[in-house]
């Protein structure tokens, strides 16, 4: 198990790259660690039973081939937990009331009735074996952190409902009309600093989408005590007159006593889905893991998938062990001369290997601008990759330069170039010079020019 390092030390110390983008690039983090975790936990898979099976009948293989109809689920394990914490993130608030959770025949998303309180989970979420079932398919997949959000989000629309705020003149004048339509389809501000973003990913604008979803996002956002809301919104005022709304309602006691509103709206549960769970997760069942050569199965998924969750772990750390240029009271200090020595072996100048660098950065579209070690040509090179695709055979990581969106966009918008500045101005070049001593032998020497017989040996490779 991979314990996330912690780089909160970075906050208030970075120049260029504000304390609410490094807040969310740190969570990002949190969730590559979560998912190379959950790969690595996989096995054994145990945890399911259809309704009246007998253990016996307790394989994958019968699992895929079962109705989702037949299943007995309720929420066990990381959903469970993730409940547990929204309902214990509630009750520090005092408050009681509670959304009337349900499995529903929606594999794929999570959804609260129209002004009701009742919310719909997916319901291959409802325990471990499903959640690594779902996220192994071709539909939406969660990690824990992400599952936090959403019910904190989704709680948020629960709340709005049962007390009704949604009709007040003042929750209006500062989210909208509720009554609005609808947009399923929009296109989102990229640099809009009127909204808080609190869920990530695919929906990390969600709350441009409707005057329902900025309040949830609004809500989830300031529910969640690791938050810091207040100086991550700082430089954001309508953002965060909109929490400081929701935080007033709040001391006010718009969110006590009994709900005004208990209606539970349209409810479809699980038990309503006839497919199997083979269908409706839109994979197809296969032999036992290691028992066929071609085809799909569990295990040559998590073969498949490791390789770009271990590589996003590793490389964001490079990646934020490296930030800190103004961390700290020491003075700039100019890298080593080994450092110098090795670029100029390789480039011929300190500026023409920024220079190259820059151009990595430039060209990669989502992933990263490496500099690395090359152990087999015994030099340093740049490169870039794709995602989180595999680095340079025999190469080792001196520095990562992150090039997905998620790096700059809260910042810069679509400015990649702006936020991909801020970072090298941030860069700990003495960090960089001290990985290349781990990284690289140091160089012959030789004690007498005409004695080669005592040339000193190498130090054992760190």
């Amino acid at each position: 198990m991979i314990q996330p390092i912690d780089y909160s030390y970075l906050l208030g110390r970075l120049r260029g790259i504000s304390d609410r983008a490094l807040a969310a690039h740190l969570a990002l983090y949190r969730q590559a660690v979560d998912r190379l975790n959950a790969i690595e936990a996989a096995y054994p898979v145990v945890e399911w039973r259809a309704a009246n099976a007998p253990a016996s009948d307790a394989t994958t293989e019968a699992l895929l081939r079962t109705p989702v109809a037949k299943l007995d689920l309720r929420p066990v394990g990381t959903l469970a937990e993730c409940l547990q914490t929204v309902s214990n993130d509630l009750a520090a608030r005092g408050i009681v009331f509670r959304p009337a959770w349900y499995l529903g025949t929606n594999g794929d998303d999570f959804w609260t009735a129209d002004r009701a309180v009742s919310i719909n989970i997916p319901w291959p979420y409802a325990n471990p074996t499903l959640w690594r079932l779902a996220n192994r398919s071709a539909r939406a997949a969660y990690t824990p952190e992400e599952m936090f959000r959403t019910l904190r989000h989704e709680a948020g629309h629960a709340l709005c409902y049962a007390f009704e705020l949604w009709r007040e003149a003042g929750w209006q004048d500062v989210f909208g009309d509720s009554r609005a339509p609808y947009r399923e389809d929009f296109t989102p501000s990229e640099g809009s600093r009127d909204f808080v973003e609190y869920l990530v990913g695919v929906r990390a604008h969600y709350a441009q989408k409707h005057p329902d979803e900025d309040w949830a996002e609004t809500f989830a956002c300031w529910l969640d005590p690791a938050s810091n809301w207040r100086q991550q919104y700082a430089e954001w005022p309508v953002a965060l007159r909109k929490l400081e709304y929701v935080e007033a309602c709040w001391a006010a006691g718009k969110f006590s006593g009994a709900a005004v509103n208990t209606y539970l709206g349209r409810r479809e549960p699980y038990q309503m889905e006839t497919r199997t769970v083979a269908a409706a997760l839109d994979i197809g069942t296969a032999a036992p893991p290691l028992m066929t050569p071609t085809g799909w199965s569990e295990h040559a998924e998590l073969l498949r998938q490791e390789p770009a969750a271990y590589n996003a772990v590793v490389l964001h750390e490079a990646h934020f062990a490296q930030l800190g240029r103004f961390a700290g009271p020491t003075p700039d200090a100019p890298p080593s001369e080994r450092l110098l020595m090795e670029v100029a072996r390789t480039w011929g100048s300190w500026e023409s290997y920024l220079l190259d660098l820059r151009l990595c950065c430039a060209a990669s579209s989502e992933g990263w601008a490496l500099t690395l070690w090359d152990d087999r040509r015994g030099r340093m090179q740049n490169a870039m990759i794709d995602g989180n695709g595999a680095v340079p055979a025999e190469c080792r990581v001196l520095l990562a330069i992150d090039t997905f969106t998620h790096s700059y966009a809260l910042d810069y918008g679509i400015g990649k170039h702006l936020g991909i500045a801020a970072q090298f101005e941030n860069i700990e070049w003495l960090v960089i010079a001290a990985r290349l001593e781990v990284a690289s032998p140091p160089p012959v020497v030789i004690v007498q020019e005409d004695q080669l017989e005592k040339v000193q040996p190498l130090p054992a490779y760190p």
